[in-house]
């Protein structure tokens, strides 16, 4: 969490090409719909539009969701 966003962005592209392993569409369709994704997030963090949610909230929803 501590890197840059554009260095985090190519590390959950990275993470997220490993995830599209077996998927039935065309990997490389597969990753640039990721990195078009990752960095339409990365610019509204950066240009201030991005909603954030906090940690606790988001562990609390969580936990509904999974019977906790």
């Amino acid at each position: 969490m501590r890197l840059p966003v554009p260095q985090r962005a190519e590390f959950a592209a990275e993470l997220l090409d490993s995830l599209d392993e077996g998927v039935a569409e065309d990997p490389e369709e597969a990753r640039v719909r990721w990195l078009t994704e990752i960095n339409r997030r990365a610019e509204s963090v950066e240009d201030g539009t991005a909603e954030f949610e906090s940690w606790d909230s988001v562990r609390e929803r969580m936990s509904r969701c999974l019977g906790g």
